[in-house]
């Protein structure tokens, strides 16, 4: 093999790390905003409209599904919104991770005692990890399999 075909083969490799890299940050800024207004609306929602805080959990969990599918489908996958490919999927996600984070938290502090803080700082590591791998692997696959992507054979 030529040096001139292993560099190429290299640059390749070190581009799709650096796009996958952006695309991880990327997917961290909207999981913050989707975070902030989850926070917001809950507060709103039990400070101002008087709502129950279950209630405002609902209303807060809403908002913050909608920017998140909206901001990993435009900004973090950098794809156009296609509802019919992405949107079951992505709230089946939704649901799947709402499930894992309740059963975590329950088996966590009820069944082995571990303190909230530390439930917390488990969660806050697991669920985006496992989001992200879901999300990219599955929800928005197809419409990023029409590009290159790291670890793709070329």
């Amino acid at each position: 093999m030529s040096k001139s075909c292993t560099r190429k083969k290299l640059w390749g490799r070190v581009t799709k790390l650096t796009n996958e890299f952006g695309r991880l940050l990327r997917f961290g800024l909207v999981g913050i905003v989707a975070t902030v207004v989850y926070t917001a609306a809950c507060l709103l929602a039990i400070e101002v409209l008087m709502f129950s805080p279950l209630e405002a959990s609902v209303l807060g969990f809403t908002a913050a599904m909608g920017i998140s599918y909206y901001g990993h489908t435009v900004f973090s996958f950098k794809l156009a919104v296609d509802h019919r490919s992405y949107l079951h999927r992505f709230a089946t996600l939704t649901a799947v991770s709402f499930i894992t984070s309740t059963g975590m938290t329950w088996l966590l502090s009820n069944v082995m005692n571990v303190p909230h803080r530390i439930v917390l700082a488990i969660l806050f590591v697991v669920l985006p990890a496992i989001s992200y791998v879901c999300n990219r692997f599955w929800v928005f696959h197809a419409g990023l399999s029409n590009t290159a992507s790291f670890g793709d054979p070329q």
